[in-house]
C-alpha cells in the first residue's frame, strides 16, 4: 500500500505542521516578552514607589504611638534604587526623611549607597566634560529641540550630582 505524499512529508518535517509550530512558538515568545515587560514596568510603577515613600513616612514616624512601622526589604531596595531621581523621590522628602533614613542603615548598607553616590558623582563628573566638549563642536543650526534636551539632561545630572554629594556628606559624617 502506497502512503500518500503529505504524510511522507510530515514524517520528515516538511509538513505544515512544523512552520505552524515555529509560529506559534514565535507568538508564545512575544507574548512571555511582552509579560516580562509589563511585570518590569508593574515592579518600577508608581504604585511601588508611593509605597516605599508611605514607608519612608511612616519610618520617620515609627516613635509616634498610633504608627505602626515594620521593616520592609522590597521597599527599602527601592529607596535605595531611586533616590537619586527627583521625580521619584521629592526634594522635601529627600532631605527630611530619605537622608536620615540612610544614616540609619547598618555598616554595609552605609557602603553600598555610599559607592553608589560615589559613581554618580564620577558618571556627573564625566558626562560634564563630554557635554562641554560637544557644545562646542555643535553647529549654529542645531534644532532649538536638541538643546532644549540637552539642556533638560544637563538639569537633571546636576540634580543627581547634587544629591549624591548631599548623601556622600550626610553618611561619612555618621562614619
Amino acid at each position: 500500500m502506497a502512503k500518500a505524499k503529505h504524510i511522507k512529508g510530515a514524517r520528515k518535517g516538511k509538513g505544515t505542521k512544523g512552520n505552524k509550530g515555529k509560529g506559534m512558538k514565535a507568538m508564545a515568545k512575544l507574548r512571555m516578552k511582552k509579560k516580562q515587560q509589563e511585570q518590569q514596568a508593574q515592579r518600577e510603577g508608581p504604585s511601588r514607589i508611593e509605597g516605599a515613600l508611605e514607608y519612608l513616612s511612616k519610618w520617620s514616624r515609627r516613635d509616634e504611638e498610633e504608627v505602626d512601622w515594620k521593616f520592609n526589604k522590597v521597599k527599602q531596595a527601592t529607596l535605595l534604587r531611586f533616590w537619586p531621581d527627583r521625580q521619584k523621590v521629592p526634594s522635601d522628602v529627600f532631605s527630611q526623611q530619605l537622608l536620615p533614613y540612610l544614616k540609619s542603615l547598618p555598616e554595609t548598607g552605609l557602603e553600598r549607597t555610599i559607592a553608589q553616590a560615589r559613581a554618580i558623582v564620577e558618571n556627573a563628573s564625566a558626562s560634564a566634560t563630554q557635554e562641554v566638549d560637544a557644545q562646542g563642536a555643535e553647529d549654529e543650526n542645531d534644532s532649538e529641540e536638541a538643546r532644549q534636551l540637552a539642556a533638560e539632561s544637563s538639569a537633571l545630572r546636576k540634580i543627581r550630582h547634587a544629591r549624591a554629594l548631599k548623601v556622600i556628606a550626610a553618611l561619612l559624617q555618621e562614619t
